[in-house]
């Protein structure tokens, strides 16, 4: 078994990892227990230095130190390899150590209040170490079902009351002069209302991984033990860990309450078949100009060890050239464009312990954006980066189509461009660029690019700018930047002194201690306040879609992702509601270890812009134990974009509904006719992405089409004019319809509001002409659906 303990230092520990907050000149020591013919290894860290100079014949001893100068977040991983008693086998552990060094230490808290507690205060400064004191509470990164505050000297919280039964993992900040640091707190609240109402808990876990989960009720007995699977619980605390290898379900059911008003409490425990992760090998992801040879080192994800890697499956479409040993050189097939993979084993010679791993190579020219916008300030230049996720183009300027007001110059060997504006031009300039692949200048990519040059008194930033709202600094501002910054809401670092100004512009930041997938958190803070929350996103929101430099679509590195839309019927009338749900996973693919996910949909005419909208579903299995940042946008016509991530950091398991999109059948239909009385309605799934907590990996796949059918009536379809006529359109209060035909009667009609919800439903009506009063509805736009002895009609009133 792995042992970890600090120096002086209290671990946080979630069994798999182990969190530590030391001063600079601390250490963390793990230890391991020595057996013969065990040994481990260490994946080294980034900003320290370990050693074993105190291991002895009884145990390993890995002993972390910070490098001088460093403050943020470090991590180092130990594998330990130890035999079973019985066979000898050496089987395999891990523990990956997190280490935050800073200049004060906050320990965690956990406190047990009860829903109608008024005014408790929480001293969670009580037990962390700031020397000299003086540190005080400035914010509560992440909102809570709770009524918290802080108090006046920002010495204490305060609670007062919830209104229902929560367990929440929440942070504070504390701040010292220019130092600002993050304390985490678990709030359980427990229910004093003691409702009789029965209620059904879905939890998922994967094979051989026990749950833990809080429950905050009080415990009158245990109805039903699980029968696959022990239980063991601590008060509010549960702990369920299945049987070796099932597979299934199990349940739970217990009874909560007091004082005679009880109810059953049930918990679904389903038990998902997956794989052991792997320790020692990272799936790769690599990436190819078509035609192109890419060498691919297998290796350099993995752990600091010698490992010796053979090929278990060829790629389907390219071949494999050993360069050495975990390096392949990959060669795509003439003309091949898309996802290709192979796989490989990587073995440990001296412990026999292997490992397989994927190696996904996405093949593209990655094609350019035929326009790209860019800004400025008058008077400052800016730097235009090589935007492809290889290597292989070289950039020139089209001399016919130089800019007009500046100078540009091809810098970095030709991969990247200076714009220096004329110092008195303000306006807009233009300018067209060509990428040529060195390898074949007979290909080449140009681009149409305009820059917006403001009169503004603003130093722009001229490289390393942060964009607001562009948190993962990819050059478009998009659902990826939510997911991107989830797990770091309440991180802080140097704030930004920049003038406010209204425009989109580069600004100057100082980088922050702490990084994510090469990107330093500085690009998560949209507002420039030092500080990483969930209002950053108004920046999303604000330029959402937006780009900076030259944004290159880095194309599928997945073949395939489980998502998945479906309709409430199997088929719809013109001005029908129409309500999809978004699922991701299901029981025959589930979902291991789901962090956050992005998707985007293109809805096509058969459906009524203004009616679209989408929300998340409440307690939705992402959502299970944690906080979410989520978001709906309609950028454009016809398009919702959805984006989700954990605030933990944590990967959960599960598949299963994730959110509804509900819109209304347009009367106005375009598609194609499969007869002549069904026309289908398209929703394209774009950019949808994945993110797992392997290394915060996103996985992009390619695009999918969902089709609805509509039943159109075959004079309605060859023949468009309508025989009801409504008026006034708009209208101030009450609306008239009237059929053109006297023996066409009105049969029946209903009336929605522009978001699908059915307003006025009139039956048996069995005349030629109707009055209907608006006057008690709100302003906005209404769907009038009218069926006569002829057919069915679709109008849009507006009422003023």
């Amino acid at each position: 078994m792995l042992i970890v303990v600090g120096t002086t230092i209290q671990a946080q520990t979630t069994g798999y990892v182990d969190y530590y907050n030391i001063f600079p000149s601390d250490s963390v020591v793990v230890t391991i227990p020595r057996y013969d013919n065990s040994f481990f290894y260490t994946k080294l860290a980034k900003y320290g230095s370990t050693d074993q100079l105190l291991s002895t014949n009884d145990e390993f001893v890995i002993r972390y130190k910070p490098n001088s100068g460093h403050f943020g977040l470090d991590t180092f991983q130990v594998v330990y390899f130890y035999p079973i008693q019985n066979t000898g086998e050496l089987v395999k552990k891990s523990k990956k150590v997190v280490i935050k060094t800073s200049g004060f230490i906050l320990s965690p808290d956990s406190y047990t209040l009860y829903t109608t507690d008024q005014n408790v205060e929480l001293d969670v400064l009580g037990n962390d170490n700031i020397p000299g004191g003086n540190g005080i509470i400035t914010n509560l990164p992440i909102q809570s079902n709770a009524q918290l505050s802080i108090n006046s000297d920002g010495s204490k919280l305060i609670f007062n009351g919830c209104t229902k039964a929560i367990t929440e993992d929440l942070t504070y900040q504390v701040t010292k002069g220019n130092q600002k640091e993050l304390g985490k707190f678990r709030l359980n609240v427990i229910d004093t209302t003691s409702s009789n109402e029965a209620l059904l808990f879905t939890k998922f876990l994967v094979k051989n991984n026990p749950i833990e989960f809080s429950h905050p009720y009080e415990l009158v007995n245990t109805v039903q033990f699980p029968s696959h699977g022990t239980l063991t619980h601590n008060g509010y605390q549960w702990n369920y860990s299945p049987d070796t290898d099932y597979v299934g379900l199990d349940t739970l059911r217990i009874k909560v309450g007091k004082d005679g008003n009880t109810a059953i409490h049930q918990f679904l425990f389903k038990i998902i078949d997956g794989t052991s992760a792997n320790i020692l090998v990272n799936n790769d992801y690599f990436y190819s100009l078509k035609s192109q040879s890419i060498n691919c080192n297998v290796l350099e994800n993995d752990f600091d060890m010698v490992l010796y890697v053979t090929i278990d499956v060829q790629p389907e479409n390219g071949t494999l050239t050993k360069m050495s040993n975990g390096i392949y050189k990959y060669t795509p097939n003439q003309g091949f464009e898309g996802l290709d993979v192979f796989v490989y084993k990587a073995c440990d010679l001296a412990s026999n312990v292997c490992e397989y791993g994927v190696a996904n190579i996405t093949v593209s020219n990655f094609q350019l954006e035929p326009v790209y916008h860019l800004y400025t300030a008058q008077g400052s230049p800016f730097k235009i980066f090589y935007p492809f996720p290889t290597s292989g183009y070289k950039v020139s300027v089209i001399p016919s189509a130089y800019p007009k007001h500046a100078y540009v110059s091809v810098v970095d060997y030709q991969r990247n461009l200076d714009y220096s504006p004329s110092q008195d031009y303000v306006g807009l300039d233009s300018m067209k660029i060509k990428y040529t692949l060195i390898s074949n200048p007979s290909i080449t990519q140009t681009a149409k690019v305009y820059i917006h040059i403001y009169d503004i008194n603003y130093n722009s930033c001229y490289s390393n700018c942060v964009w607001p709202g562009d948190h993962n600094n990819d050059g478009r501002v998009d659902m990826r930047d939510l997911t991107f910054i989830a797990p770091f809401v309440g991180q802080s670092g140097a704030s930004r002194n920049n003038p406010p100004n209204n425009y989109w512009m580069g600004q100057s930041a100082e980088n922050w201690d702490i990084s994510s997938n090469n990107t330093n958190l500085k690009y998560g803070d949209g507002d420039g306040d030092g500080l990483i929350l969930a209002q950053d996103t108004v920046m999303m929101n604000n330029y959402y879609r937006n780009l900076h430099g030259i944004w290159v679509n880095k194309g599928v590195n997945s073949d395939f992702l489980p998502f998945d839309l479906r309709s409430d019927k199997t088929s719809y009338e013109i001005g029908d509601s129409i309500i999809m749900t978004l699922s991701i996973g299901d029981q025959s693919l589930p979902v291991l270890n789901l962090n956050g996910f992005t998707v985007s949909f293109n809805f096509s005419e058969a459906f009524n812009d203004a009616s679209l909208s989408a929300e998340f579903n409440d307690n939705n299995w992402l959502s299970a134990g944690d906080k979410m940042l989520q978001m709906a946008k309609k950028p454009t016509v016809r398009n919702i974009d959805l984006g989700s991530g954990r605030l933990s950091g944590k990967g959960v398991a599960g598949y299963g509904d994730i959110a509804v999109i509900k819109g209304i059948v347009d009367d106005e239909l375009d598609g194609f006719r499969d007869d002549d009385g069904i026309i289908y309605a398209r929703v394209q799934l774009n950019d949808a992405t994945l993110l797992t907590d392997d290394n915060c990996l996103e996985l992009r796949t390619a695009p999918q089409t969902f089709y609805f059918p509509i039943k159109v009536q075959k004079r309605l379809a060859e023949n468009p004019n309508k025989v009801i006529n409504v008026f006034p359109n708009p209208t101030n209060g009450n609306i008239w319809l009237a059929s053109e035909n006297k023996e066409n009667n009105i049969l029946s009609c209903y009336i929605y509001s522009i978001t699908g919800q059915n307003i006025i439903n009139l039956n048996r009506i069995n005349q030629n002409k109707i009055e209907i009063n608006l006057g008690n509805y709100p302003s906005g736009v209404y769907l009038v659906k009218t069926f006569t002895q002829k057919g069915v009609e679709i109008h849009k009133v507006e009422k003023l």
